[in-house]
């Protein structure tokens, strides 16, 4: 394999086995991530993994794609086996964090991607997110009451993902108010709150001046601060499903 795709290959371990994966959601984080220097060379990257077969199209048993010429399609899967390859590799470096286990909670200082799972609302867990951590996945989320300290110690995010709520959980609450250290992920560049049920962003949003990715999509999202506008990197921004109410807010 490219020496530079194997980041892009291993940072794969970080989603879960079998998981239906967004072609463009991956290149964004590989971006966030400083793996890739553009859409392109990511493009690049996801092709020569199809032509490998480390990745195939969902329901398809394998792909042969040309690296040069095939276009890649919007949804992508990795082999399981290729997956406990990827794992492997990224070793030390990926958690799995179950929050209904702390034995699972292990800080490790090498440790750069955290992936969440069973989060009950408990914040102690958060003591034990790895400090110097670069991406942090949520995953099979029941509710969801973020501490407003949560994300204080970890300042080096560049990819938080909060997709893994489940709204049809019973113990979901109607609405979720994103914690003020959010504002302290200065380096953040991509955020992906889909189907969080946020009502607006937290005051002084536009201070995360790396922000390039942001998906709002199927939220409660009602108010835009005029602050967003000052978010100069953004480049891309998901407001689908939200509903034709979200509106800006004018201070």
């Amino acid at each position: 394999m490219k020496p530079e795709f194997k980041l892009c290959f291993t940072y794969l371990a970080t989603f879960p086995k079998g998981l239906v994966m967004d072609n463009n959601h991956i290149i964004q984080q590989w971006n966030a991530l400083g793996y890739i220097n553009s859409r392109h060379e990511g493009q690049r990257c996801i092709n020569h993994l199809l032509g490998m077969s480390f990745l195939r199209i969902p329901g398809s048993a394998s792909v042969n794609p040309s690296p040069l010429h095939f276009k890649a399609p919007p949804e992508l899967v990795m082999h399981d086996l290729v997956h406990d390859l990827a794992s492997i590799i990224i070793a030390d470096e990926f958690i799995d964090m179950d929050a209904t286990k702390s034995t699972s909670w292990n800080k490790d200082r090498y440790c750069r991607h955290v992936q969440l799972t069973n989060f009950k609302n408990d914040p102690e867990v958060f003591k034990y997110i790895p400090d110097r951590l670069r991406s942090l996945h949520f995953r099979d989320l029941g509710g969801l009451r973020l501490p407003k300290k949560a994300f204080s110690k970890s300042k080096y995010i560049r990819v938080l993902d909060l997709s893994g709520h489940s709204a049809e959980c019973q113990c979901s609450p109607s609405s979720v108010v994103l914690p003020s250290s959010i504002n302290q992920l200065k380096l953040i560049r991509y955020l992906d709150v889909t189907g969080l049920p946020i009502k607006s962003l937290p005051k002084n949003f536009h201070a995360l001046q790396n922000m390039e990715t942001l998906i709002l999509s199927n939220s409660l999202l009602e108010t835009l601060p005029d602050g967003i506008c000052r978010l100069s990197k953004l480049c891309y921004l998901d407001l689908s499903s939200v509903g034709s109410s979200v509106s800006y807010l004018h201070h």
